[in-house]
């Protein structure tokens, strides 16, 4: 955050330690642990960042498709959906109370099109019986994704979920090239087709994006 931002709301969680909200130049921003978890959309329908990637290498959606976001925030990565593809069907599981009551009055967990499901995303995945055309892994705590998300178990669970066609996205914050390619590794062992997508956070860290479909 820079200085000039205004604080919205702070406080903290016992899932997420510091939260945040903040407004500066129009931007508003959901930061925990002083990372940006969630932004709002310019006009452009673009943030400029990471979660542009998810737009990527996507199979054909329509009104019947359904999108499955684990960690879902404030819902950015729903709103750029919707933004893109219209009324499309997403369902969205965020582990933190906390989270959605943010994302419900500073964000956009108030659209009738996202059904929001309060949950850890490794015990939701296992519950649901529905099949979909887009699997987001956007989980985060700080900078740091859950160690059950590079379990092998995990992605095949999610290789199951998926329609065929289908692609499931995953997002992890790497700080060198050995975790990169060890992520890249393990989802590569379940999905068969692979693509991946850098998008730099800054000198020592970015955002590595696998896109997996079979």
């Amino acid at each position: 955050m820079v200085f000039w931002d205004k604080v919205l709301w702070k406080g903290e969680s016992p899932i997420s330690g510091k939260i945040k909200v903040t407004e500066g130049f129009g931007v508003r921003r959901l930061v925990v642990e002083g990372y940006t978890q969630s932004r709002n959309l310019p006009k452009s329908g673009k943030t400029g960042f990471y979660w542009d990637s998810f737009l990527e290498n996507l199979p054909k959606i329509n009104r019947k498709s359904k999108i499955l976001i684990l960690g879902l925030g404030g819902g950015t990565s729903a709103k750029l959906f919707l933004n893109k593809f219209g009324k499309v069907h997403i369902e969205g599981v965020e582990i933190d109370p906390v989270i959605i009551n943010l994302g419900k009055k500073f964000f956009y967990l108030n659209d009738p099109n996202i059904r929001i499901h309060k949950s850890d995303a490794k015990v939701f995945i296992r519950k649901t019986k529905d099949k979909y055309k887009v699997i987001c892994v956007d989980t985060f705590l700080g900078s740091k994704i859950p160690d059950f998300i590079e379990n092998l178990g995990f992605f095949d669970i999610l290789r199951g979920l998926l329609e065929r066609g289908g692609v499931m996205i995953a997002d992890k914050i790497c700080d060198n090239e050995e975790e990169d390619k060890e992520f890249v590794d393990s989802i590569s062992r379940v999905f068969k087709d692979i693509k991946v997508s850098r998008e730099r956070g800054h000198a020592y860290q970015q955002n590595v994006i696998v896109y997996g479909s079979y």
